[in-house]
């Protein structure tokens, strides 16, 4: 063993009574005769040279720190258990998962043609069992071990009297509903989006052939400093949940699609392009024009 002697410690006001090198974070010390050279680490410890000068160091404890909002917080529980429900799974069902995979690798789709996640492309086993059950988590549905089998008949689209380049005051309202009935519970599910590049769930609604209200009052947003907000709204960094009659006017993109709970889901409806104005915000003229119609006249 090398005994060292400890001649320096780099943080001031250490307390006398402690262990120096826990109050320490650089501390010189001397080797003894017998050994003249050591570099590494021991335990807590890593022993290197500083400005020629050999010096022993704590290792730093550092702890990742993950903000998980509750959304992707049961995401990340939800692919927990499928992935331990996989593992554990006969070769049986396994075999029936592959064969669901195999229904949608013709299917053609792109990110940029559609709001909602896409199902599709080459899928192994294991992918359609995750993507499908986690469209049923999302969706407020309970998992499923073996996937539909047989002739699939696919959920109807969910109607609606929505129009594509309307004009909303403060929020947007319209109505869904199933054109015929399925044999199983049915949910639709509301993708929106203010932006090209953020899409996500706005809200999830039971369906049945009758009529049901869809009222979108707020959007999630990344807020900017030249946009025309209430004074009580904040422009931080990130993603955040705003009140239309907060915005003076915002476009939204509006997608939908059904979903049940059998693991079948319906192709996405269109993409409704819609204008929001808000009359709570009295617009006002910019000086430059003010300007320029005073000096005209």
């Amino acid at each position: 063993m090398c005994s060292l002697q400890l001649i320096h410690s780099s943080r001031v006001g250490a307390s006398p009574c402690s262990h120096p090198l826990k109050e320490a974070k650089m501390a010189k010390y001397i080797n003894s005769g017998l050994i003249s050279f050591i570099k590494g680490s021991i335990g807590d410890y890593s022993f290197n040279y500083w400005r020629g000068i050999p010096c022993i160091k704590r290792k730093p404890k550092r702890k990742r720190k993950f903000h998980l909002n509750p959304h992707h917080k049961k995401t990340a529980e939800a692919l927990f258990m499928l992935q331990y429900y996989w593992k554990n799974m006969d070769l049986k069902k396994r075999s029936l998962w592959a064969l669901y995979s195999k229904r949608y690798t013709k299917m053609k789709t792109r990110c940029k043609d559609g709001l909602c996640t896409h199902i599709g492309n080459k899928m192994a086993p294991y992918h359609a069992f995750i993507s499908v059950n986690l469209l049923l988590i999302s969706s407020g549905f309970k998992h499923i071990y073996t996937p539909p089998t047989g002739i699939p008949v696919k959920p109807p689209c969910p109607s609606t009297d929505l129009l594509d380049c309307q004009i909303h005051e403060n929020k947007v309202e319209f109505y869904i509903w199933l054109p015929h009935s399925y044999h199983t519970n049915c949910i639709a599910q509301i993708w929106i989006r203010e932006s090209y590049r953020y899409s996500y769930i706005a809200q999830i609604i039971k369906l049945s052939t009758s009529k049901t209200l869809v009222t979108i009052s707020q959007v999630k947003t990344k807020v900017k400093k030249k946009m025309s907000l209430k004074k009580n709204v904040s422009a931080n960094s990130g993603l955040q949940l705003i009140k239309l009659e907060n915005m003076e006017s915002c476009t939204l993109y509006i997608q939908m699609r059904t979903v049940a709970d059998n693991g079948e889901f319906s192709i996405p409806s269109p993409i409704y392009k819609l204008q929001v104005k808000s009359t709570k915000l009295k617009r006002k003229t910019p000086k430059r024009i003010l300007n320029f119609f005073r000096n005209y006249y």
